[in-house]
């Protein structure tokens, strides 16, 4: 089943405004392969506590007269959310009183919602913290002291006169309240799914206030179109074991580089479409999945030399565009999947080294191959006189197996084959005769019966020959001993 592209809607909120309205942002972040976007709406205070401030202080025991200045609170760092630094938390007391450097150190001023702290310790080693914090809009007024029992009693106002958020240290009054949502698809949840371009409206409320947003999103996208396919492949094979899962891992896993075609290993593309996989050699296991049909732009399928086990997905036939099925040494098991003839593209067949049993499908000689490798396994009954029907055959490869009967004549007759090999049957009646050419027979270990045709030391091409292992009878013809490739 395809999978639209969608995005997923998120509202977070952080309340820490003293009396105005949050603000409220959207960002999109494209996280799920699968075709979920995730757009953030962003709630948060418009009471931001970073920026210049006018101070007045008094000290205990240094001065009782007030001093004053200004003061800048920043971000702690970049990496860290709600926490905050004070360029001189000491507002100049210490060089007012001491005449010595301010103290630094791990001390910061922290937010959790609107309940501000003060924790760490100074390079003197004092512990600090706010024994009184009052919040107008205005003005913050906070009385402090630390463990050398000095304290001090301050005013903040933000020199550009910009109202302040309130703040306090009582976790009873601080302000993260609950919200309700109401989006305009009906959901009333603080996210939503969403796969088509279009306005989409959300309004929050406190119980008191309602803020009401817009998004409008105009590039909803489709997920990429192999992507389901190739996941299911991934983990029906277990990829997480794959010797190589450079891409796919990060993909499917990791939910990072979902474009297949972009960097996915063994994955060729053309036009935005997945062509070809070659897997070949890398440890894949468990079983193919039929969900493979789905990557209907495949021209060459490449599962060599890995421990495959399971039956052939009967519809892999319906890959129209499959050129070369290559799945030699796997552990596959079952009978050949009849539909795998309804592949009229394809012209290489490889299921050659596998623990396949049952009989080679009539239906194959409906195909238009060049290669036909099915040895190796464990298939019985009769080669069909069907295989005749393949004009352009020129590799047939179906040994050993369990194959008994006669072998039909018609298919190699007036044909130039490179390769014919039925070594390790049952066969039996006389040696395959009437080839245009050949360049390797190899039907050793059957029951062939007869003598040696004269035609086997006149093809032009021949470089192998081996008949042991039947019940042939008189000598070997003297054109076998004349001939340049024997």
């Amino acid at each position: 089943m395809k999978i639209l592209y969608s995005t997923l809607l998120l509202v977070t909120f952080l309340q820490v405004g003293y009396a105005q309205d949050p603000v409220i942002t959207f960002s999109e972040t494209e996280i799920y392969c699968n075709g979920t976007d995730t757009l953030f709406v962003n709630v948060a205070n418009a009471a931001d506590i970073k920026g210049v401030y006018n101070y007045t202080q008094s000290m205990n025991p240094c001065f009782s007269d007030e001093i004053s200045g200004t003061i800048e609170i920043t971000e702690f760092d970049e990496f860290t959310e709600n926490e905050y630094s004070v360029s001189d938390f000491s507002f100049g007391a210490w060089g007012a009183c001491y005449f010595i450097d301010p103290p630094t150190g791990n001390l910061r001023w922290t937010l959790d919602g609107s309940l501000i702290t003060w924790p760490g310790t100074d390079n003197y080693g004092e512990q600090w913290q706010f024994d009184s914090f009052e919040s107008t809009g205005d003005s913050y007024t906070f009385t402090y002291s630390n463990t050398y029992a000095e304290t001090g009693f301050v005013t903040l106002s933000k020199v550009d006169g910009s109202t302040l958020p309130f703040l306090t240290i009582d976790p009873s009054e601080n302000t993260n309240n609950e919200y309700t949502y109401n989006w305009s698809t009906g959901s009333t949840d603080n996210f939503i799914v969403i796969s088509e371009n279009g306005t989409y409206s959300v309004t929050i409320s406190d119980g008191v206030n309602n803020y009401e947003r817009e998004y409008e999103l105009m590039n909803a996208e489709q997920e990429h179109p192999d992507f389901n396919a190739l996941s299911d492949l991934y983990n029906s094979t277990n990829g997480i074991v794959w010797d190589n899962r450079e891409g796919w891992e990060n993909a499917i896993e990791n939910n990072i580089g979902c474009n297949p075609c972009k960097g996915w290993i063994g994955v060729t593309c053309l036009d935005n479409r997945v062509i070809e996989i070659d897997l070949t050699e890398n440890n894949l296991t468990g079983v193919l999945t039929p969900a493979i049909q789905e990557l209907n732009a495949l021209t060459e399928l490449n599962l060599s030399f890995n421990l495959i086990g399971g039956e052939i997905p009967k519809e892999l036939g319906n890959l129209e565009n499959l050129s070369r099925l290559t799945l030699t040494q796997n552990q596959l098991t079952g009978t050949i999947p009849s539909e795998l003839s309804n592949l009229q593209n394809l012209n290489s067949l490889s299921l050659s080294s596998n623990l396949l049993t049952g009989e080679i499908p009539e239906e194959f000689g409906n195909l238009n191959l060049f290669s036909l490798g099915l040895g190796n396994n464990r298939l019985t009954g009769s080669i069909p006189n069907s295989l005749a029907n393949i004009d352009g055959l020129r590799l047939l490869t179906l040994g050993p197996n369990l194959l008994t009967g006669e072998f039909p004549n018609e298919i190699v007759e007036n044909k130039f084959m490179f390769f014919l090999s039925l070594w390790g049957n049952q066969l039996e009646g006389p040696l395959p005769t009437g080839l245009t050419d050949v360049g390797l027979i190899d039907l050793r270990y059957n029951n062939f019966s007869g003598t040696i045709p004269e035609e086997y030391g006149e093809y032009n091409s021949i470089f192998g020959l081996r008949l042991d292992g039947n019940q042939l009878e008189g000598e070997i013809p003297n054109s076998i001993y004349a001939s340049a490739g024997l």
